[in-house]
């Protein structure tokens, strides 16, 4: 692969995840939802997970202390996630969802899976997303092996 096709595929992938999260809220704003795509996943982490600190928060989603800070003081302020302090270090922060956090995503994650998955089927055949996500899935775990030697 010469130095072009390099910076053309990184660059591919970089504006490819911007319009997915852009596609993601357009579909969060078209039912109504108040919150963008970093909320949604983190509503979603919450729920699937339960309480995790802010840190392990930030960690599964790539988040630094500060944008974690703004996002869970977003959820915090509109009633979806509380924060509880740590017994034994006063300096970790628990977060968990709120019952009104747990019905929002209880009432919307259906609704958000169907209208992303049938946009994605009406332009992709299945052989198409399996093979996508299995190229994806090896580069991750190629790289992050990689990262990790390192």
């Amino acid at each position: 692969m010469d130095l072009k096709t390099e910076i053309s595929f990184c660059l591919l992938f970089h504006k490819t995840e911007k319009l997915m999260n852009d596609f993601f809220n357009q579909q969060l704003t078209e039912l109504g939802l108040l919150l963008r795509s970093e909320h949604w996943h983190i509503i979603a982490t919450l729920f699937n997970r339960g309480k995790l600190t802010q840190q392990e928060i930030a960690d599964l989603h790539d988040k630094d202390k500060t944008n974690m800070t703004r996002i869970v003081d977003f959820l915090e302020r509109n009633k979806w996630v509380k924060r509880l302090s740590c017994k034994t270090d006063r300096r970790n922060k628990f977060v968990k969802l709120t019952e009104e956090g747990k019905n929002l995503y209880i009432n919307n994650e259906g609704k958000i899976k169907t209208a992303v998955i049938s946009t994605i089927e009406k332009h992709f055949t299945m052989e198409e997303i399996v093979l996508l996500h299995s190229g994806i899935s090896k580069l991750y775990e190629k790289l992050f092996e990689i990262i990790k030697e390192n």
